[in-house]
């Protein structure tokens, strides 16, 4: 149908609605993506509401989208059991008495959930063929469900660091399990379901009704995408040698889980589980690529899009219109997010992609994951034990250190972490020595804030399982590392601090080397958190190492609280472990090895100065400066920047190792082996 000036007439809810109408038949790729199931054309939409219209007549359906299929289908049949004066008079019922359409009757028929895009679904050939790529990872799913059910709930048990509750994964896939043994067509279903929306949460579901959504003839490719995700990341914790173990099935659950994902974005699906899914990919990337990767970060920018999209930061957590667990999985996969945001953004010198001013920074209850699916009295009983801060103080023979626990501390620390990186990141104007200043007040404050249950200790690995203590030593380095960040601005505009700054090197050293020796110890823990290296520890030593060094061939006194023995003995001993481990061949620890050459150089220098007469230190001092310019530019190519220009070596201090350290390339070129 044409308007008398040649252009396409507009379908009636695309004219109703005010939005741009693609005039597709028999659905067009607007309405098909908000689900409406009327699409029809007004033959003369500018007359009075007494004027019939007709719909399109849907015809041949053997080259549409299953989506597309199922959508025509419906409305076929919605056509032959409504007659024409039926619609007629709920065409009238939506008019003013002036026949102006009224509002409230549009936006009730046209209020959907949100959606990912308002493109039309892709052809039928694509997904079809991804259907048969992702066939032998379902069958081997069903085939092993045990097998994988047994590694995931071991990894719940040994792990303080997931972010869904263990009931909202656990329950369901045993549920599937049940399913599968009673030979349950997995194919079909999925087939089927992968176009239907996710039906609404209410509030008052309990959980068996939940894993009924996901189970049976309800299985969605959401759900079996967490799992093959899960399933990858409890493998790559799995110190058992069977047939899930190692990092072949770790990079094959990663490429199933992602198939699963764009299986879902092919079929436009956006909810709970889209986000689960997302979340645990994020999490599957970090270990296959590494965290210093291009394919992590866009992943997770793609997370925060999705988080956006659904509005996971402007959540009413207040009066929620969802189950107590659901909101609070919510605010756990936000919370994470944010605190991951801020990481890498500090890694690797990019602005934040999630800003405070605009979200609903709530914090997640320190419950457990059973705690979280109680209702009634027995919920009610659960928060009762919460403070008003909503900590909980453990009794006796329960877990120190809950997955929330964790959260909530990382979280703790995000808001001042954005300040930091404001000034880090951003371009400094005005005052920033005051600004600093002020900034480091707040900090020393918020420690305050901080259970005294859940401070770090050196001795905590004496009496706490290693999940626990790796949890408080990270939250440990969050506080140590925002500080550093802190201290270097303040030292860059000029401010006495190298005092304050050393200090904070020498405990993220030592906090460094109580992770190495536990790595000797722990066997879950060997090739585990990389990044607590690159991240945390190596930035410390490689400025302890440049200002030793520095005051050596000056022959100054550094305003240390430590003897220089002991510092020096702690850096031989991190660099000695650097040079004997067995790593594996992953970007990540290859930036570590790399980066524990450049301080190993810098620490022979020192000794090596101190040991010969001071007439020819000078001498002594050039030759060890060409030494150190010719172990930094040994370094590959794909870890320096494309332009790097190698940095000054005399008089090397703290500041320009740190601006080499920032100015390396964040992406290695090395992938996971199979």
């Amino acid at each position: 149908m044409y308007r008398r000036n040649g252009k396409p007439v507009s379908c009636e809810p695309c004219r109703l609605a005010k939005v741009r109408c693609d005039h597709a038949t028999p659905i067009c790729g607007r309405c098909r993506t908000r689900r409406i199931q009327e699409c029809f054309y007004h033959p003369a939409p500018m007359t009075r509401s007494s004027t019939r219209y007709r719909h399109y007549q849907i015809k041949c359906t053997s080259n549409l989208h299953p989506c597309d299929k199922l959508l025509a289908s419906n409305i076929k049949t919605h056509h032959c059991s409504r007659k024409h004066t039926e619609q007629h008079e709920r065409y009238d019922h939506g008019q003013s008495s002036e026949g102006v359409p009224s509002s409230s009757a549009n936006f009730t028929s046209l209020t959907l959930p949100p959606t990912m895009s308002t493109t039309a679904s892709r052809p039928l050939e694509a997904n079809t063929s991804r259907f048969d790529t992702m066939k032998p990872y379902v069958t081997r799913l069903c085939t092993s469900i045990a097998q994988y059910v047994k590694l995931i709930m071991t990894h719940y048990d040994r792990s303080q660091f997931h972010v869904i509750p263990r009931p909202l994964i656990v329950d369901p896939m045993l549920t599937l399990q049940k399913d599968l043994e009673a030979g349950l067509d997995v194919n079909s279903h999925l087939v089927r379901n992968a176009c239907q929306p996710l039906p609404e949460l209410v509030p008052d579901m309990s959980l068996v009704q939940f894993s009924e959504l996901l189970t049976g003839p309800n299985v969605r490719w959401e759900f079996l995408g967490v799992i093959f995700a899960l399933a990858g990341h409890a493998a790559f914790h799995t110190d058992v040698e069977k047939w899930w173990a190692g990092n072949a099935f770790t990079t094959e659950m990663f490429q199933a889980s992602k198939l699963c994902l764009e299986i879902c974005e092919e079929s436009n699906q956006l909810n709970d589980l889209t986000i689960w899914l997302r979340y645990a990919n994020v999490a599957l990337t970090s270990h296959v690529f590494g965290d210093t990767s291009h394919d992590l970060y866009r992943m997770f920018n793609s997370l925060i899009a999705e988080i956006f999209a659904i509005g996971f930061h402007r959540q009413n957590f207040s009066n929620p219109k969802v189950p107590f667990y659901i909101s609070e999985t919510r605010k756990r996969i936000f919370a994470s997010t944010f605190s991951r945001d801020k990481n890498l953004a500090a890694l690797l010198e990019r602005p934040p992609l999630m800003d405070s001013k605009f979200c609903n920074m709530v914090f997640p209850f320190d419950l457990s994951d059973e705690e979280i699916v109680l209702n009634g009295s027995e919920l009610d009983a659960a928060l009762q034990g919460l403070d008003q801060d909503g900590w909980k103080t453990p009794s006796e023979g329960e877990t120190l250190i809950r997955p929330a626990t964790g959260i909530r501390l990382r979280y703790l620390f995000s808001d001042i972490r954005v300040k930091v990186l404001r000034l880090s990141l951003g371009n400094r104007n005005g005052d920033v020595g005051d600004k600093c200043r002020e900034l480091y007040r707040e900090y020393e404050a918020i420690r305050e804030r901080v259970p005294p249950q859940y401070r770090y200790e050196s001795d905590c690995w004496k009496y706490l399982n290693a999940g626990t203590c790796i949890a408080m030593l990270i939250i440990h380095l969050d506080y140590l590392y925002c500080g550093f960040q802190i201290q270097r601005i303040l030292r860059q505009e000029g401010q006495n601090i190298l005092a304050a700054l050393l200090d904070t090197s020498m405990k993220l050293l030592s906090a460094m080397l109580d992770y190495i020796r536990q790595q000797w110890r722990i066997r879950e823990l060997k090739q585990r958190y990389a990044w607590i290296f690159f991240f945390y520890g190596l930035p410390g030593a490689g400025t302890l190492a440049a200002e030793i060094r520095q005051s050596t061939l000056e022959g100054t006194q550094l305003p240390l609280s430590v003897p220089y023995s002991r510092i020096i003995r702690d850096l031989s001993v991190a660099v000695s472990w650097f040079e004997n481990y067995n790593y594996p061949r992953r970007p990540d620890y290859q930036l570590c090895l790399q980066i524990s050459k450049v301080i190993s150089k810098l620490l022979d220098e020192t000794l090596d100065h101190s040991l010969i007469p001071s007439s020819d230190a000078t001498t002594h001092s050039d030759k060890n400066n060409t030494v150190l310019n010719d172990s930094i530019s040994e370094l590959p190519v794909d870890l320096l920047g494309e332009n790097e220009i190698q940095p000054s070596i005399e008089p090397t201090t703290s500041e320009e190792f740190l601006s080499w350290f920032d100015d390396l390339l964040w992406d290695g070129s090395i992938s996971m082996e199979v």
